[in-house]
């Protein structure tokens, strides 16, 4: 029945569930902070010069994102099992810098990098993000960086599966076998 009202037991138009009653609702907005780097920021010293990260950072990781500074450039590449694909780039700005930090900025954002709390560590924000992401070093970049994929359907439906498989939270929650799904769509 399409467009039905739903009522309660005395016939009143029941409301939907505040937030922190509906458990998927809460942790699905958990979730989509925690993927869209939503980290609570600490206060840190910041040196009187920042370090230029294309020569002190190298590659730096974020949960499954590959951040990597080479040049003037900032490169970032989403990480799973089987792939390392290129997500975007930013160009870094020098009449945007300051002595705290280091602008970076594609077609539609900004980003800024600040020291953070040790020379392997910087704080990455997006401007008009609520919050910044703490950025590792790392020692190299990982392994499937270093290999091609084949741009094949077969080879786009496992990189596709493989993705959901690492970052949807929600399969259990669904009664969802996503290795039977896998199963009947794998040919």
């Amino acid at each position: 029945m399409t467009g039905a009202t739903k009522l309660d037991l005395q016939g009143q138009r029941e409301l939907p569930k505040p937030m922190f009653q509906c458990p998927c609702a809460m942790f699905a907005y958990l979730f989509l902070g925690v993927v869209l780097g939503v980290f609570p920021v600490s206060a840190v010293a910041r040196p009187a010069h920042l370090p230029d990260p294309s020569t002190d950072c190298g590659s730096l990781m974020v949960m499954e994102r590959l951040i990597f500074f080479e040049g003037d450039a900032l490169h970032t590449f989403e990480i799973t099992k089987l792939s390392c694909i290129s997500a975007r780039a930013a160009t870094r700005r020098s009449d945007m810098d300051t002595n705290e930090e280091i602008v970076f900025v594609d077609e539609s954002d900004v980003d800024r990098v600040t020291p953070g709390g040790s020379p392997d560590t910087r704080w990455l924000h997006e401007d008009g993000g609520v919050s910044s992401v703490l950025l590792q070093r790392t020692g190299s970049r990982p392994k499937i960086c270093g290999q091609s994929q084949a741009d094949t359907p077969m080879t786009n439906y496992r990189v596709f599966w493989e993705t959901f498989a690492e970052h949807y939270p929600f399969f259990a929650l669904r009664q969802m076998d996503w290795s039977a799904v896998d199963k009947v769509f794998r040919r």
